[in-house]
Order: structure tokens, then C-alpha cells, then sequence
């Protein structure tokens, strides 16, 4: 037991003992106005993080959902927990911290909950640009009480390399008399992927358009010339995909990135009529 006296407190009164009236309790209740003893407050938990998908491969030019979810509850009660945010981010580059952008960090806290009781199931959803890093990535969901407690749990996760293209104009006109050149025509290319890319190219001869008459049957893939730089450096287009010069780098934002290619076609002598034929777009990713 305790005693105070002159000022201060001290454990020398040994076991009290029954019927010996010498022994006494003493306690300082000089100025005592309360006593409390704080009930301490659980952390909510955070079960398994799992994912719908891994590794993630991107949409071209588009955007994809992916889903994180997890069991959380809190042993004080679900009504304990105040906050609930999932962090999804490129680990390689940027930490749970980050501040949300489209290439290495996505935020959601309006996450969806589901089931009743002290442990409920949250679904988080994500909507990836085709430009997130491809890396490693980890999804992270943290739940904080009202007293601050914070409870979290995280799983890792890819996202591949995207490699795609789009062209925006789906039919090249060419309109020439024989022996001569056509006018300059062109089209945007579109990188629609997470990495620099090149362009390689080919094509098929033009044959005659069905149900018209030509005075030749075929025109060679050759008559039909590229360039990255409008109007000089003309590459005649061969059947197998060739390496052109056009590099077009990865995007960072919504506004996209693309290049042009200009074309004209070239008409051999005695050439007449409509003729059809296929040009090629093909990427690769940047050496």
C-alpha cells in the first residue's frame, strides 16, 4: 500500500493484517476533484487485399477499371470507423503518400461497402489512363477510427507494357493521271500505349475495284510513297513492315500524343481506273 506524507508518496507500509488496528490505508485526497481511467480503442484491421487483375494490361486509347477490395472491421464497432482510402500507385516511382495523378498514382475515397456488422467488405475501383506506368504497382487501403487509429493492408500488383497505335483516318485517297504524282495527303498517328514507340509500314499492290474497268490490273506497292517531313525524303512502300522514321513518344496526359505521315501516289503509264489496296500501321516499342 501507499502513504503519503510530507509532500510525497511511498510503498512502505507492508501487507495489512487482520486484527492488527496498527496497519492503516492512507490516500491523498487533498484537492481531489476526479479520477478516470481511459478505455483504450482498438485499430480497425484490414484483411487480404486482393485484385481482379494481375498483371493489369491497359485499353489503347481508353480508359479500364480494376478493382481493390479487402474485410475491414473495427473490434469498437463499424460506426467507429471514420475514413476508409485506397491508394493505388507505382512503387518503383512515387510512395502511398503520392499526391493523384494519371501515371503513378490513383486515389479513391468513396469506396463501396457491402455486408453488415463490425466486419464489412470494401470494394475500391480505379479508372487507369492507357499511359500508367507500366511497373509494379501496390494497391494499399487504410481504415482510421475516430480516435485516429489507422489499420491497413496492401497487395502488389503489374501493369504491363502497352504497345498500340491508332490511325485516325481509315481510307487514303490517292487521284493521279498516269505518269504523274497525286497530291500530298496525310494521316495522325496515335500512340496509344505507356511506351515511345516506332512505326513500321507496308503495304499490298492496288488492284482493280471490283465491278469497274482498269486498263491494268494491279498497280505495285511501290507507286505509293511516305515521308515523316511533308513534301521531301519520299520511302516507296514495300510488302514486308519497314522501319520508318516516325517515333512517337509516350503521352503523360489527356491530351495524347501523335505524329503525321504524309503520302502520294504515283500512276504508271496507261494506269485507268479505281484500285484498291491495304496500307499497314505496325508498332514497336522504342530501343
Amino acid at each position: 500500500m501507499w502513504k503519503y506524507s510530507s509532500g510525497s508518496w511511498s510503498d512502505n507500509l507492508g501487507t495489512a493484517q487482520k486484527g492488527n488496528t496498527s496497519t492503516y490505508v492512507y490516500a491523498n485526497i487533498t484537492n481531489f476533484s476526479s479520477v478516470f481511467a481511459p478505455m483504450s480503442s482498438s485499430a480497425p484491421s484490414v484483411g487480404t487485399v486482393n485484385m481482379d487483375e494481375d498483371p493489369i494490361i491497359l485499353s489503347p486509347c481508353s480508359n479500364k477499371t480494376v478493382y481493390c477490395w479487402s474485410n475491414v472491421g473495427d473490434d469498437d464497432g463499424w460506426d467507429d470507423i471514420e475514413n476508409i482510402i485506397a491508394v493505388f500507385y507505382d512503387k518503383e516511382d512515387t510512395v502511398s503518400s503520392c499526391s493523384e495523378n494519371n501515371t503513378n498514382c490513383y486515389i479513391n475515397d468513396s469506396c463501396s461497402t457491402s455486408g453488415s456488422g463490425d466486419t464489412r467488405t470494401v470494394n475500391c475501383s480505379f479508372s487507369l489512363t492507357y499511359y500508367a506506368n507500366p511497373s509494379n504497382w501496390t494497391c494499399n487501403i487504410s481504415a482510421v477510427d475516430t480516435s485516429g487509429n489507422v489499420g491497413h493492408n496492401h497487395e502488389n500488383n503489374t501493369i504491363n507494357e502497352l504497345i498500340a497505335t491508332n490511325v485516325s483516318e481509315e481510307i487514303i485517297y490517292f487521284s493521279m493521271k498516269p505518269l504523274e504524282y497525286s497530291n500530298e495527303t496525310n494521316t495522325s498517328v496515335h500512340n496509344c500505349g505507356n511506351v515511345d514507340i516506332n512505326i513500321l509500314l507496308n503495304g499490298t499492290d492496288f488492284s482493280c475495284k471490283p465491278g469497274t474497268t482498269c486498263t491494268k490490273q494491279v498497280i505495285g506497292v511501290g507507286n505509293i510513297s511516305y515521308t515523316n517531313t511533308t513534301g521531301t525524303d519520299y520511302t516507296n512502300l514495300t510488302s514486308s513492315p519497314v522501319l520508318s522514321d516516325l517515333i512517337i513518344d509516350r503521352t503523360l496526359s489527356n491530351e495524347g500524343s501523335s505524329q503525321k505521315l504524309y503520302w502520294r501516289g504515283y500512276a504508271p503509264s496507261g494506269t485507268l481506273g479505281i484500285y484498291n489496296g491495304t496500307i499497314g500501321f505496325f508498332s514497336q516499342k522504342r530501343s
